[in-house]
């Protein structure tokens, strides 16, 4: 996928419609902002009814039902399947309605851990919930009443969506002790790497970045191999230099920095 997050307009969770219909919609909205392109109408992609099926987790012949009931519904502008040259039928390309200016962000990484229901009900709160914080305080009963659903039914969606780690499920307490209007945060996946610890090195292994002894002789020093290491030296080393002014072959400028133009 190009991104890792995909566009819904407001209106999809407004209206009223079956959880598979929902979740045919919002995959081919998915689609269409990944691999679609736009027309006069709308956005186009073309797509299997199977890997919609696959998808969704519902059959081929639920996704046919659900496309003519979007159709019927706005959602779906036009549904076009062309004859190849076998006479064989080739893949469906719909053409889906603007999203508009009303609209809200649906993480990929989550809705493909989902129901159909789980999605429906992830998307309604990705719609309330605030862009700053990622937080929405509606109550059940508001948001039983958005989705036309039970509340029973929406609070063991919730428990279940808290379990997957979408969202997280905050008590509020009021001053006088007793709870408050709950808050809820929708997580975001964030694609990242885990950094490798680097063993670290001491002294000995370090090379020519060893700290030199006064009480040792000078002759002690290998001058070659300093020169030869002399990009890779560290700032304590040179520190070093400058504390014991090791003979003619370190030379420092005024203001007590190692002076290289002498190489």
């Amino acid at each position: 996928m190009k991104f890792s997050y995909y566009y819904l307009p407001n209106s999809l969770v407004e209206k009223k419609m079956l959880p598979s219909d929902f979740a045919v919609a919002a995959f081919l909205y998915s689609m269409a902002q990944a691999y679609g392109n736009k027309n006069l109408y709308g956005i186009y992609v073309k797509v299997k009814q199977t890997t919609i099926a696959e998808a969704c987790g519902i059959s081929v012949e639920s996704v046919a039902r659900a496309t003519k009931r979007l159709i019927t519904s706005g959602v779906i502008i036009s549904r076009e399947r062309c004859v190849k040259a076998n006479r064989h039928l080739g893949t469906y390309t719909y053409t889906l309605a603007e999203i508009g200016p009303r609209f809200f962000r649906v993480d990929r990484k989550a809705a493909k851990r989902l129901t159909a229901k789980e999605l429906r009900c992830y998307c309604a709160f990705c719609k309330c919930k605030q862009n700053s914080s990622k937080m929405f305080f509606h109550s059940y009963s508001d948001l039983a009443k958005m989705l036309g659903m039970k509340r029973s039914e929406l609070m063991a969606i919730v428990d279940k969506l808290i379990s997957l780690k979408v969202i997280h499920k905050r008590y509020q307490v009021t001053s006088c002790g007793d709870f408050g209007e709950n808050r809820y945060y929708v997580f975001e996946f964030v694609t990242g790497h885990i950094r490798k610890k680097c063993k670290k090195r001491t002294a000995a292994q370090s090379g020519p970045h060893k700290t030199h002894n006064p009480a040792t002789p000078r002759k002690s020093l290998n001058l070659h191999k300093f020169y030869h290491h002399l990009g890779n030296l560290s700032r304590g080393y040179v520190k070093n230099c400058e504390k014991n002014r090791a003979g003619p072959h370190f030379m420092f400028n005024g203001r007590g920095n190692f002076d290289r133009s002498y190489l």
